[in-house]
């Protein structure tokens, strides 16, 4: 019998890592432990067999550690190459694509750059940047958010001054300016793989609409656990934040049953993922095809 190794990448949420440490330690066939992170090179023996990733969003070295383990034949969760694990507009605009509602958006330029930058490189931008033009598309009150996934509301954004000090608090790496509709409640779908979990106030009519446009948004986006946030209301459904590949999972505010339905669902996901279920990461893209065809 094969041992299959389980990695956790979740520093930051301990009592995930506990959990999922206990749930998983009861097979023969598995170990499972908080994942180390060595030096790579060419030709290193791969470690894990599957890694839970939460943590590679905010660390971007752990983000190139996971592409080379991913080529390497490891299954991560989530997919370190998909772009929508650190751009929250590629969502967006894939939700609009497939169809469903969005507010009004603008992507705006990262607000920090390296000193070195060659001369001219910044000479596509516009200068001065054209702000009031995008406060008058997206309309007022907006909010003003980080262009990496799971960053919440934002700033409120009610006039140019505000949207400037905003996007000097935020705007380091991009931001992304919307409008959210107002006195709507707010659902979350949390997708572990084919399941869906309804996060809301009270009773929810239509939540079958809402678990297909999540589904539908995952599998475009290629991950295999996220969570997108609808404003619900009289004018209709409308996607505020999609495919967050980090969802909030504190069982302090799921509470300890639900929490812990969702640690059984990625208990077994890792497991399917590390015994060679939906396949290798790397054969989606190119790269995938061209291994392939050299042996």
């Amino acid at each position: 019998m094969t041992t299959k190794r389980i990695g956790l990448l979740a520093g930051a949420e301990p009592q995930l890592t506990a959990a999922l440490i206990e749930r998983l330690s009861g097979s023969a066939d598995l170990e499972v432990e908080p994942v180390a992170l060595e030096a790579l090179y060419d030709g290193m023996i791969r470690r894990y067999d599957a890694i839970l990733d939460r943590t590679s969003g905010r660390v971007s070295s752990y983000r190139r550690y996971l592409r080379a383990l991913a080529l390497d034949g490891c299954a991560v969760v989530n997919d370190p190459f998909s772009p929508a694990q650190d751009d929250a507009f590629f969502a967006l605009s894939v939700a609009r694509h497939l169809g469903l509602a969005v507010p009004r958006a603008v992507l705006l330029p990262q607000q920090q750059y390296p000193e070195d930058l060659p001369e001219g490189t910044l000479a596509h931008l516009p200068f001065p940047m054209p702000w009031q033009s995008y406060l008058d598309y997206v309309g007022t009150p907006a909010a003003l958010r980080p262009v990496r996934p799971g960053t919440g509301e934002g700033e409120a954004v009610h006039d140019l001054q505000g949207l400037w000090d905003a996007y000097e608090r935020v705007g380091r790496e991009g931001a992304i300016l919307l409008r959210p509709p107002t006195s709507v409640r707010r659902v979350t779908c949390v997708c572990v793989a084919e399941h869906v979990a309804v996060l809301a106030p009270g009773e929810l009519a239509a939540v079958p609409a809402l678990t297909q446009a999540a589904q539908a948004l995952r599998q475009a986006l290629g991950l295999d656990l996220c969570a997108t946030t609808f404003a619900v209301g009289p004018q209709g459904d409308v996607v505020l934040e999609a495919a967050d590949p980090t969802p909030r999972l504190d069982p302090a505010e799921l509470g300890e049953e639900r929490f812990g339905d969702f640690v059984l669902r990625i208990a077994d996901l890792l497991v399917r993922r590390a015994r060679g279920a939906g396949g290798l990461l790397r054969d989606r893209y190119p790269f995938g095809d061209a291994l392939r065809a050299s042996r």
